[in-house]
């Protein structure tokens, strides 16, 4: 025999009928009785669990790295000397690009605009260029200039970027 621990029971519904259960009554879902159950709360357990599990993966497998690019990348000493290589690259900016093609230690850049490239800072570092006038590197992505700096351009998939050691255009 089952020993129920409240000895008293009452339903809403014989309570409404005018009926009160008697302490003998068994009463639940063994018994046939409402409530909610586990299956609700399971459902809900695994829907979490789903969800959780796909952001997790988005974000570590699935979402595309946004600073990755593949771009060609040009070094122009201006004496008729140029570098060019297609790279791919984790920094989506000019700067970045020549980062990863020279090396970080090959670069001399103020505030973004690069000053030097393979410890080229003037005219009269480049065989061919000495005595003429003042040049500058300069960049330029799919042959134009940008009116920012080399370390907040953009740069997408395919562009084709350009360090010129050049004369001035002003």
């Amino acid at each position: 025999m089952k020993t129920n621990l409240y000895p008293y029971h009452f339903s809403l519904d014989n309570i409404s009928n005018g009926d009160v259960m008697n302490k003998n009554e068994e009463t639940g879902p063994a018994a046939g009785g409402s409530g909610p159950g586990l299956l609700p709360l399971v459902v809900v357990a695994i829907v979490v669990a789903a969800a959780v599990g796909g952001f997790i993966a988005y974000q570590e497998f699935l979402r595309p790295d946004p600073n990755r690019v593949t771009a060609t990348i040009t070094v122009d000493y201006g004496n008729g000397t140029a570098l060019t290589d297609e790279i791919t690259c984790n920094n989506n900016t000019p700067l970045g690009l020549l980062r990863e093609f020279v090396g970080e230690d090959n670069i001399e850049e103020n505030g973004g605009y690069v000053t030097a490239i393979n410890n080229i800072y003037t005219k009269d570092d480049v065989p061919g260029l000495e005595g003429g006038e003042d040049r500058f590197w300069l960049f330029y992505v799919n042959g134009i200039m940008p009116l920012e700096s080399a370390a907040v351009h953009e740069v997408v998939d395919g562009d084709v970027v350009e360090f010129r050691f050049d004369l001035s255009p002003w």
